[in-house]
């Protein structure tokens, strides 16, 4: 009995997390940056040359009763920035995104170009 509750428990746990799904539209290189800085831009293309490294598509989904809703900013945000500096970019553009919910699931969906600034 005990067990059963040890697994039930953990199960829970673990549907309290976020889960990223990521496809890249080319391979990616060995992490060329860990902690980089990454400036983010929202459905518009920054001022200046850039050059882009990679497209990304996401999808980050959660379990709305035990982990609470899935955030763009803070949830998406973190695995673009750690695919960024991945890369060698230092800079991504949002080029799309639909948040939805279905059930107790939280979902967003996230199409991104990762990029190197040029400036």
């Amino acid at each position: 009995m005990k067990e059963i509750l040890m697994v039930c428990l953990l199960n829970l746990a673990i549907a309290g997390c976020a889960t990223t799904e990521v496809k890249h539209s080319s391979d990616i290189p060995e992490n060329k940056n860990p902690g980089c800085t990454v400036e983010f831009f929202m459905q518009q293309e920054p001022e200046g040359d850039y050059q882009v490294l990679n497209e990304l598509e996401t999808h980050t989904k959660r379990n709305l009763f035990f982990g609470g809703k899935v955030n763009l900013t803070d949830d998406v945000y973190t695995r673009l920035r750690k695919e960024s500096c991945a890369m060698g970019g230092n800079g991504v553009i949002i080029t799309d995104y639909i948040e939805s919910q279905a059930g107790e699931m939280t979902h967003v969906h996230t199409w991104a170009k990762v990029i190197k600034r040029l400036e």
